[in-house]
């Protein structure tokens, strides 16, 4: 994961297959068709993983969540906004 750069802060789409490879293998013979994955994202910002699960969560041991190894990560860009302000934590949800 890239430190924090002059124009923002990058940010991470992690990918999770829930099914740890299985739905791959055993959809074809369960339900007549292959499934790839069952699939759960986060997003990774400022050395935080953001994931929802009953609720939001927030780690910083960043890929190594209850959900496995991500088995994709997508770089979703720059973010010009600051920690404070992007923290879900500091949202009022009411």
């Amino acid at each position: 994961m890239a430190a924090q750069e002059s124009a923002g802060e990058r940010v991470f789409l992690y990918i999770y297959d829930l099914s740890r490879g299985l739905a791959r293998s055993l959809s074809p013979s369960l339900i007549g068709r292959q499934i790839d994955g069952v699939w759960h994202t986060s997003v990774v910002c400022y050395g935080y993983e953001f994931y929802y699960g009953q609720g939001i969560f927030v780690t910083d041991q960043v890929g190594r969540t209850q959900y496995g190894t991500p088995v994709e990560i997508k770089d979703m860009g720059l973010t010009e906004l600051p920690q404070e302000v992007s923290h879900p934590l500091n949202w009022n949800c009411g």
